[in-house]
């Protein structure tokens, strides 16, 4: 895999990255962040907005940490919170942490490939499953895949027994692209000419990323269609903090909460927990 020479891909691959800060204005300490790629946008965006309300407001986001790595740092102390993809497992609430839920997203499929608006089931597990996949107009497909054990492989082998095979069969193949981050997998379909691989709508809208999204057996993976249920594939956005909530995580929380919090949200692809 390369990702040399990308400017976006240095920026999301060091090690701390600072949401600015307005200037000439006292700044609290940094809430510490990290965790899924797919919700780091979508905090970056809630800052922005949070700091209208409070312009001392900062984050500090560690990145590259998946789901696993924040839910540990958290549990550690060494983050303020950690942002989840996936539900705690039992060990881990064991370890009173706590699950925050701030909304859902579509889990989709993406290309850069122009004209590919739609593939049937049966369609993606032959790409999937084949050792050289092509496009009807016979240009080869690049998969990106996901880590065995990351949550995106799960999910998508979640869409049909066949898609789980293929994906396992991919796996033992060589030559195979692996993004190990959210935002390598994003990069990766981006810039590999007839990409085919996987993110989420809340990652997409909230990093303005020119990949197109897959409709699957003619279904648009909307949040409308994720909420009626036509579309059933996603993903559960949760923030994990050890114990309670501190003064400072409780107050981005409760403005994640309210009505202007909830609309950002919305604008990025979420459906947002009711308020009852």
């Amino acid at each position: 895999m390369n990702t040399k020479g990308n400017c976006r891909t240095a920026a999301w691959a060091s090690l701390i990255i600072a949401v600015c800060m307005a200037p000439l204005t006292a700044v609290a300490k940094p809430l510490k962040i990290g965790g899924t790629g797919a919700a780091i946008g979508t905090m970056q965006v809630l800052a922005e907005e949070y700091r209208q309300v409070d312009p001392s407001f900062a984050l500090t986001i560690i990145a590259g940490l998946g789901s696993g790595g924040g839910i540990k740092a958290a549990a550690a102390g060494a983050l303020d919170f950690a942002l989840s993809g996936r539900p705690l497992k039992a060990q881990e609430q064991a370890e009173d942490l706590r699950a925050h839920d701030y909304g859902r997203t579509p889990f989709v499929i993406v290309t850069n490939k122009e004209g590919v608006e739609n593939l049937s089931l049966l369609q993606l597990e032959r790409i999937i499953g084949s050792s050289s996949p092509t496009w009807e107009d016979g240009a080869p497909v690049r998969l990106v895949l996901r880590p065995v054990t990351d949550a995106d492989t799960e999910l998508l082998g979640a869409f049909s027994p066949g898609v789980k095979q293929a994906l396992a069969d991919a796996h033992k193949r060589g030559g195979m692209v692996r993004a190990i981050t959210d935002q390598e997998s994003a990069e990766e379909s981006e810039r590999l000419p007839g990409s085919l691989g996987t993110s989420t709508v809340a990652l997409l809208r909230s990093e303005k990323r020119a990949l197109r999204v897959v409709n699957i057996d003619g279904v648009a993976p909307t949040p409308q269609n994720f909420a009626s249920g036509v579309y059933p594939h996603g993903k559960t956005m949760i923030i994990v903090t050890k114990g309670p909530p501190n003064e400072a995580t409780q107050k981005f929380l409760d403005f994640i909460a309210s009505e202007k919090g909830r609309l950002v949200l919305v604008r990025l692809g979420h459906l947002v927990p009711s308020t009852h």
